[in-house]
């Protein structure tokens, strides 16, 4: 509930309207390193099929010697088994090397927008807001009109051009309701101005709700407190990346429902074969702000 004073030169108060005021990056690809490597009795392979060949023949013709033959021929098989292609050695020295946690870095696991730190431009507290304030001797309908440029600074969190009109003005009467609009760089919130039922005519003191029929999002500001909250204890030591969509600058959207974009931290800890945990967040307008709830990972 809002208070304005409508009568002197006093300045008027307001009471609180029930908000509270509180880079993308490159992305990096790290290919798998892979060593070559030769058995080193390779050598004499090249004739190991002769020489299995005439063991062979020998087992037919004279079969009393097999206890004597079958060592060597198994010898040569495991010899034969200990080689192998160059490409063979290669895909078991790259798994054993280290490089398969290379390959797993999180190159596609970014969503558009990789956040590396706050956001500048976002203050934080509405004393950093500048509004230019109406003269005492204003009319109500005109302090209303500065009150709701203040709501969306104070929601945005970033300063930008603001404009409020209530085109037939705030009726005074006790619970009527106005429709008025205000614009933040040109995005337009919709208004419902309704005055006190306690109102008398010619009270010194007016009361009056204004309730918004849209939210405002900004991207600044949701990058930025997605940052603080998931970005900016950096990772306890392992290596995270944090990331966003590709959010407009500037939204209306609507109030207490999931915006449609995704937020989300890909963390080294954790995940499948060593790929790393990836947390996604659905972000949300809340009272006070973004605010950003975990999805089903």
């Amino acid at each position: 509930m809002d208070l304005v004073e409508v009568a002197g030169n006093r300045p008027h108060a307001s009471l609180p309207s029930g908000r509270r005021s509180g880079v993308r990056g490159g992305v990096r690809s790290a290919a798998g390193a892979s060593r070559t490597g030769r058995h080193p009795d390779c050598s004499v392979l090249p004739d190991t099929p002769r020489l299995t060949s005439d063991l062979y023949l020998s087992f037919r013709v004279h079969g009393m010697r097999i206890s004597r033959i079958a060592p060597v021929v198994v010898a040569a098989a495991l010899l034969t088994a200990g080689c192998g292609s160059e490409g063979d050695s290669n895909q078991r020295s790259s798994a054993g090397d280290g490089s398969s946690r290379e390959q797993h870095k999180p190159v596609d696991q970014l969503l558009a927008v990789e956040l590396t730190g706050p956001q500048s431009g976002v203050v934080d507290s509405s004393d950093g807001l500048k509004t230019p304030e109406p003269d005492s001797g204003a009319e109500f309908t005109e302090k209303v009109e500065h009150k709701l440029r203040k709501d969306l600074l104070r929601a945005a969190k970033v300063n930008g051009e603001t404009t409020a009109d209530c085109p037939d003005g705030v009726t005074l009467k006790a619970s009527a309701t106005s429709a008025c609009t205000a614009t933040y760089e040109g995005v337009e919130i919709p208004f419902e101005v309704t005055v006190s039922d306690s109102y008398k005519e010619g009270s010194f003191l007016i009361q009056y709700n204004a309730e918004q029929q849209k939210d405002l999002l900004v991207a600044k500001r949701v990058y930025h407190e997605f940052w603080e909250q998931r970005g900016a204890d950096g990772g306890g030591g392992y290596e995270q990346k944090v990331s966003c969509d590709e959010i407009p600058a500037v939204q209306a959207v609507n109030r207490a429902t999931d915006t449609g974009h995704r937020c989300q931290v890909w963390h080294e800890l954790g995940g499948k074969d060593g790929a790393g945990r990836v947390s996604a967040f659905a972000v949300w307008m809340g009272t006070y702000g973004p605010d950003f709830k975990p999805l089903g990972n």
